[in-house]
């Protein structure tokens, strides 16, 4: 398939999924349960060492929740269930919501031409279209890799000033819309535009107004003014072997692809919308759930801003995240009602690693569980890979389609 799931993030979840019945503290065996998932953990509470929030939902509430390490290590700020983290490319299914929401109100539609609201787009000769923004097929190079190539610093301020004139400058696609996959920022930063301009508001006005306050997110929000002081939130830190962890956040004012700061409460509320829709209705929910295609007809895992796939033959949508220093993965089993939620803020949490300390012989023999898409060094954003999945793909592709006399 042309497409990549994180097999080692679901596996974590999964892990958890198999481990719980019912409440995570209810009786002898969530006492059990709660010791094994503590031990998962266990290397992020040393003295400190940032780490991780952890929820786990099941049927409509908090079952577990939990805090290990430090939010702020300079003030030794414990992480709770209410420390806010910059969630990373889990933040893009927001960013789909609030186009889906717009095409609902009739203000848009996702088979519209990108250029009917971004003129300044170059006419490439093919028409892209919302679709292609949301599915990541829209052959538009990644703008976070442009800015590394022009020799941009990964901590100046990025504006949407700054994307955009580095987006338009490009004279070709890496491929013609619709007929390859490729993991691109470039298109969820564009649509945080298109959101701008269809409705007036900014990106993080229309979801705080059309999502997070109707759903009672009330610590959530696209943060796009990088020096705003935000209550509550986690530090994002990296470490080099042997010496000590360093402050890494990022300096973007730019949203849609990355930015939204949110807590493992809030993320339940808005994991429940699945399955109660407050916001958007049913055919709302089925419509964030449809996998894109290929021109081809080959369907692809990923969703609006969601993977879907499989885990030990069970259901799962998922997306993870990493920024800087923030390292983010939200897992549901829907059919089982159940979630798990893991917000941390080193950028050496290794998800993968604390997945394999549990995971069954089972999964031992899907093969070998390497970092994620999502955990790959570029800007800490994920990047796209040639079709295959997350922990036998190769090199990403998009090196040989960009040279420097294009930035």
């Amino acid at each position: 398939m042309r497409a990549w799931r994180r097999a080692c993030g679901t596996a974590m979840a999964g892990w958890l999924f198999f481990s719980a019945s019912g409440s995570v503290n209810a009786g002898p065996r969530g006492q059990k349960t709660e010791a094994a998932v503590d031990e998962v953990f266990e290397d992020l509470t040393a003295p400190g060492s940032p780490g991780c929030a952890l929820g786990v939902y099941r049927d409509g509430q908090m079952t577990y929740s939990k805090g290990y390490g430090l939010a702020n290590v300079e003030e030794n700020v414990p992480i709770t269930s209410k420390s806010v983290f910059d969630i990373g490319s889990t933040s893009k299914q927001f960013t789909a919501a609030s186009i889906l929401l717009l095409e609902k109100q009739g203000k848009l539609s996702i088979n519209d031409d990108v250029r009917k609201y971004l003129p300044e787009l170059p006419d490439y000769g093919s028409k892209i279209t919302i679709l292609h923004l949301l599915n990541h097929t829209s052959g538009l190079r990644d703008y976070l890799t442009l800015m590394d190539l022009a020799g941009i610093h990964t901590d100046s301020v990025t504006t949407d000033q700054d994307a955009l004139a580095l987006i338009v400058r490009q004279k070709a696609l890496n491929f013609a819309p619709g007929s390859e996959w490729l993991y691109s920022n470039t298109g969820f930063f564009l649509l945080s535009m298109i959101v701008k301009r269809v409705s007036g508001k900014s990106l993080r006005e229309f979801t705080t107004e059309r999502i997070f306050v109707p759903l009672g997110m009330t610590s959530t929000h696209f943060r796009d003014d990088h020096a705003e002081i935000i209550k509550h939130d986690a530090v994002g830190y990296e470490q080099e072997t042997g010496k000590p962890f360093e402050i890494s956040i990022t300096n973007f004012d730019t949203v849609g692809a990355t930015s939204l700061h949110t807590t493992v409460e809030d993320l339940q509320r808005w994991d429940e919308n699945f399955y109660q829709p407050k916001v958007g209705g049913t055919a709302f929910v089925q419509q964030m759930l449809e996998q894109g295609k290929l021109n081809n007809g080959e369907q692809l895992d990923y969703a609006f801003g969601l993977v879907i796939g499989k885990y030990k033959g069970l259901p799962t949508v998922d997306h993870g995240g990493a920024d800087a220093g923030y390292r983010s993965d939200m897992t549901r089993f829907p059919v089982q009602h159940f979630s798990v939620a893991v917000l941390c803020n080193s950028a050496e949490t290794d998800s993968s690693a604390l997945a394999r300390q549990q995971r069954s012989s089972d999964d031992r023999q899907e093969g070998h569980c390497r970092d994620p898409p999502f955990a790959r060094v570029m800007r800490a954003e994920p990047l796209g890979h040639d079709g295959q999945q997350g922990e036998n793909a190769p090199s990403p592709r998009w090196s040989a389609r960009i040279t420097k006399q294009d930035t």
